[in-house]
């Protein structure tokens, strides 16, 4: 049922005088396995009727027009776009949006934006200041036949209905970005960093799968799903092929796919030729989807323990990890190679089995244990006791 108010009559029966401070409105939520509206109190309008808060200087809805790569590298994307006008048009206390509108979009990007970034504050707190990163104050929406996130840029196909995930998600990038190096997560291509990150993404969400809505169903990252490591870790060399059957037949309607699904082959070609041995590109991970074998064993867990203990459980257990590094010889049944200094997987299954008992007196040691070996870790080997 469509929850959203909506009339034609829009302009001649409604105000457009910001002069209070809140209003009720719906946006998407994940509810499931579907995404509904569900009502939401929108407090980040300025009197202008323009979207603004703490966080976000600008926010700014575009007609995708296209798209390049900067020097031929697609982690460089340009997006271009035509600028829309937003209008918010209120009746008493409520917000009457337009399904699918760009005020629509608009506000769903606001809302979740807030709403995470308020969720790794209270995980973190004094470790994160997000006001450094002021380049993803201003947020740009494009509405076009492609789909795309970064942590400020998002593209939309009109009339897809995005799970919130896609927010969670980039908005955990900026959160990581900030916490690798102080609580040595390791880069953003790390398994370990991309794990942890991911299951937050899903834990806000109440919901194991990433970006339903946005991306075809067999690109989408599902946390319920039995991976093992390291079978399951998945190259670029692998991943870009599952790109191409999912979007090929989109290729000549949205050329954006076809020229990001080139670019990246290109650039797997040139890893193979620059290093001047085959199939280099096997050896560079894919961590998003690679992830989710971290991902997977700390969503059974939640499953198990619920969403707060969990988030705590593992929230506790990144910030002990950098005293953990040092003292390896005390809890590692074997000697590892600490390859600059970042943690690894045995370091994070060790720091949550500290950390329950300090919360939890150990009440969750065999869960967390067997969790993790389900998974394909090996626990026995590589842990003292354990």
């Amino acid at each position: 049922m469509n929850r959203i108010i909506f009339t034609f009559l829009l302009f001649a029966l409604s105000s457009a005088a910001f002069g209070q401070t809140s209003y009720k409105s719906y946006t998407l939520f994940q509810d499931g396995d579907t995404i509904v509206e569900e009502p939401i109190t929108v407090d980040f309008l300025s009197n202008r009727g323009e979207i603004q808060n703490k966080q976000i200087r600008s926010l700014t809805v575009f007609i995708f027009d296209s798209l390049t790569f900067r020097d031929g590298n697609p982690d460089k994307p340009e997006m271009i776009g035509s600028p829309l006008e937003l209008h918010f048009v209120s009746r008493d206390d409520s917000l009457l949006i337009h399904p699918y509108s760009p005020e629509y979009y608009a506000l769903f990007v606001a809302y979740h934006t807030i709403r995470s970034l308020r969720y790794f504050e209270q995980l973190f707190p004094r470790y994160l200041d997000f006001q450094k990163q002021l380049r993803y104050a201003d947020i740009k929406i494009f509405l076009g036949r492609y789909a795309n996130s970064t942590p400020n840029e998002y593209v939309f196909t009109l009339g897809s209905r995005p799970s919130p995930s896609v927010v969670y998600h980039e908005i955990g990038h900026r959160a990581f970005w900030l916490l690798q190096d102080t609580l040595r997560l390791g880069p953003p291509g790390d398994i370990l960093h991309m794990g942890l990150l991911e299951y937050f993404t899903v834990s806000l969400d109440n919901y194991p799968v990433v970006l339903q809505g946005l991306v075809p169903s067999f690109l989408m990252r599902d946390a319920s799903q039995n991976l093992r490591y390291p079978d399951d870790v998945i190259s670029y060399a692998t991943f870009w092929p599952l790109y191409y059957q999912a979007y090929k037949d989109s290729f000549d309607v949205a050329p954006a796919y076809k020229m990001l699904y080139d670019v990246n082959v290109r650039r797997m070609a040139s890893w193979d030729s620059t290093y001047k041995v085959a199939n280099v590109a096997r050896n560079v991970i894919e961590a998003h989807k690679s992830g989710m074998i971290i991902t997977h064993p700390l969503w059974e867990i939640r499953s198990q323990v619920g969403q707060s203990d969990c988030d705590q459980l593992v929230s506790r257990a990144m910030l002990l990890i950098p005293s953990l590094l040092s003292k390896r010889n005390i809890y590692l049944a074997k000697t590892v190679n600490n390859t600059a200094g970042y943690a690894q997987w045995f370091d994070l299954i060790h720091a949550l089995i500290v950390i329950d008992r300090e919360l939890y007196r150990g009440i969750h040691h065999e869960l967390i244990k067997n969790a993790f070996a389900k998974s394909g870790f090996d626990i026995k080997g590589y842990l003292r006791g354990d």
